[in-house]
């Protein structure tokens, strides 16, 4: 029996349409379990994640005859069409992170920002809320999936999807644990850092 098709409408936080894209309820529950949106792919009809490294949702719900899903307000699926950012200012929204008054910046930072929000209120229908209801054994053991599967991975674009996911479960279980990715860093600048004489 073949799945009904039925719209999958990306809303920014804002409010504002970002994308309208097409799924099932297969597609649906593989969002769910994965934390990225997962779509029927026009061209194929083929049910595919959105985007190479995914793209990650605040809530995802089904409703009557749609599927809903708030997306970060930096999501540009469409922005061009609508006279959006330039690639350029997406770039330096996106810059790499740095080291500031113990807080990160760039996108780890939008994410380690998003997690703890999850963290603290819990919305239905969040992948991240899932992991943190499962408790913190689930979280490792899905930290553990991912670090096989980045393993295993053999082409470049299968490999920055896997190293996507192994770092987004390594904020949630970094999160879990009370640990900022400041601390990471600061960690690494530490070992990087020269030997005094």
């Amino acid at each position: 029996m073949v799945e009904e098709v039925m719209p999958l409408v990306l809303i920014r936080k804002d409010g504002t349409i970002a994308d309208i894209l097409k799924t099932n309820e297969k597609g649906f529950g593989k969002s769910i379990e994965r934390g990225e949106i997962w779509h029927v792919f026009p061209e194929t009809g083929r049910l595919l994640p959105l985007h190479e490294g995914g793209v990650f949702f605040l809530s995802l719900q089904r409703k009557k005859k749609w599927f809903e899903a708030v997306v970060a307000d930096s999501y540009t699926a469409i922005d061009e069409k609508l006279g959006g950012d330039t690639q350029q200012e997406q770039k330096e929204r996106t810059a790499p992170s740095d080291v500031q008054e113990g807080r990160t910046s760039g996108i780890i930072g939008e994410l380690e920002s998003l997690i703890a929000e999850r963290k603290k209120s819990m919305p239905e229908g969040s992948y991240t809320t899932h992991l943190f209801s499962k408790g913190n054994e689930k979280i490792r053991k899905k930290m553990g999936e991912e670090a096989v599967e980045l393993l295993l991975a053999r082409k470049r674009e299968d490999m920055i999807y896997e190293a996507s996911d192994l770092l987004y479960h390594l904020l949630v279980l970094l999160a879990d644990e009370g640990i900022a990715f400041s601390d990471l860093e600061k960690e690494l600048a530490r070992r990087h850092a020269p030997a005094e004489a």
